[in-house]
């Protein structure tokens, strides 16, 4: 199933909710695209100036059955759409656009640290463990835009100036090629 009125109710709550309520059927941002392509990644921008003190926001659709557009995909009648959501940025400036201020890695146990997250001429990388022999980079697309060895190194610094803005991928590799961590980071010039 796909729908549309996908977007961003902002609040000063944490953990909206209807519990039972009608939704709201309201968004302070929201696209009325139905996205049926589950392969490709689609960009969705706006701009919402905020006329409160919000300090959470909630993904999702929070418009009713009789307020959006349904399209089932398959034979079966599924009552749920399931869609990624990535790379979601706020400004508190509404003059620069889009600003992000941090990347949380939420409720992640390593001890890796990683900064400045967004970085910008440089990314150092401290509390490497002996186990991780190499540290690779890769943009969304999955392409390899980065690698470097690591092995038997506490710390590593990587020059960003060459690699272009944009979010990335850093796996970080032991001897056996497996992959023991994965992080994300935004590189901006």
């Amino acid at each position: 199933m796909a729908s549309n009125n996908l977007g961003i109710l902002f609040t000063t709550y944490p953990n909206y909710t209807t519990d039972g309520d009608p939704l709201p059927n309201f968004a302070h941002v929201y696209s009325d695209t139905v996205y049926t392509d589950s392969l490709n990644w689609y960009k969705f921008e706006a701009t919402y100036i905020a006329d409160s003190a919000y300090s959470f926001m909630t993904l999702g659709n929070m418009f009713d059955v009789n307020h959006m557009n349904v399209l089932h995909l398959d034979s079966v009648a599924t009552l749920a759409a399931f869609y990624y959501i990535d790379n979601v940025s706020i400004s508190t400036d509404s003059l620069i656009g889009w600003q992000i201020t941090e990347v949380p890695e939420a409720f992640h146990p390593s001890l890796i640290n990683i900064y400045p997250n967004p970085a910008n001429e440089l990314l150092t990388i401290k509390n490497l463990n002996y186990s991780i022999c190499e540290v690779r980079i890769y943009d969304i697309s999955g392409k390899l835009v980065f690698r470097k060895n690591v092995k038997e190194q506490d710390d590593a610094s990587i020059n960003t100036l060459n690699i272009q803005d944009g979010m990335y991928f850093i796996d970080f590799v032991n001897k056996n090629e497996m992959v023991i961590e994965k992080r994300k980071v935004i590189i901006t010039h």
